[in-house]
């Protein structure tokens, strides 16, 4: 109604200016308009036209970075009818991600036409470090973000209980990748009951060598409360497929005297669960391991910290 009321304003003016200007001599008529504006300028402005809308990044494939901004765990697809054809491979998504770094759309692209609903439906549970543009959060268009098709999750015959940490100085927490036959980074972090963190990067990382940093205690029990919802005891011991080149992860938890290792070599692919596959990237986090694997904000003042000038 303000751009309404605003037009009829300026409409009678222009009359009355028009209808003055005739019958006056033209400095009166500039007089009347001048004494009209300052009635003008309080009129409700109308308000500016939609900005065409335009996304603000996209990512051509997963190792450019979106993958880098997954903050939720990736949920695969388990499928017990896939057949042999269809196991190991993947559907394709093109994903759109708000401001907030939640996806908004995703529709598959590529890959068996089946799993087309079931993936999409994962797809939408992302959630994503938001993308950023002159340091404020932005849309992004994701473009073959894959999800793969792998058999039904593998578990031992029986469930394993999860006891309760009895002495947290025995606790240790352990992850080491390896090379491939690749570019894929080499290290190993351990976090211990009482929140220290030993970091050795050895290939394909940014900082090279041993380092160390200190966690919080409620960092520390809110990762072994992980490890519990994730069921680890219950884990298989190994999940290997049948693939080459491939980097290998070994996951470890020990406490009062028991120590659990899971083997990890393309393991979604060997019926590996989700769950216990989403703890490798859970321990990185914790320990933040980009600081020194790609370098962030934290990586100088932690190299500081450590004594390093």
């Amino acid at each position: 109604m303000g751009s309404f009321l605003r037009a009829i304003v300026l409409l009678v003016l222009g009359v009355a200016i028009g209808a003055v200007a005739v019958a006056l001599q033209p400095q009166w008529a500039a007089e009347i308009v001048r004494r009209a504006e300052p009635v003008l300028a309080q009129l409700p402005q109308a308000p500016p036209p939609p900005r065409p809308f335009t996304y603000a990044t996209l990512v051509k494939d997963e190792f450019d970075g979106g993958f880098n901004h997954l903050l939720r765990p990736v949920k695969n697809v388990h499928s017990a009818t896939a057949d042999k054809n269809e196991l190991f491979d993947s559907v394709m998504l093109t994903v759109v991600v708000d401001q907030s770094g939640a996806v908004v759309a995703a529709t598959p692209t590529q890959g068996p036409a089946k799993f087309y609903a079931a993936a999409a439906a994962l797809a939408r549970q992302w959630k994503f470090k938001p993308f950023e543009r002159n340091g404020h959060p932005v849309m992004a268009k994701l473009e073959r973000m894959p999800l793969g098709i792998h058999p039904p999750e593998q578990w031992q015959s029986y469930r394993q209980p999860f006891p309760q940490v009895k002495d947290w100085r025995t606790l240790r927490i352990g992850l080491r990748r390896t090379e491939c036959f690749g570019t894929c980074p080499a290290y190993s972090v351990e976090i211990t009951g009482d929140g220290k963190v030993a970091y050795r990067g050895s290939g394909f990382v940014a900082i090279r060598g041993e380092h160390h940093a200190i966690v919080g205690p409620q960092v520390v029990k809110d990762l072994v409360e992980e490890f519990r919802r994730a069921d680890f005891f219950s884990a298989l011991d190994a999940y290997r497929a049948n693939i080459t080149d491939n980097p290998t992860y070994e996951l470890t938890l020990s406490f009062d005297g028991r120590t659990k290792t899971v083997v990890d070599y393309v393991g979604p692919s060997a019926g590996m669960p989700d769950a216990v596959h989403d703890l490798e990237n859970a321990v990185d986090l914790a320990a933040d391991t980009d600081k020194w694997l790609l370098g962030n904000a934290e990586t100088v003042p932690s190299l500081l910290a450590e004594g390093w000038n």
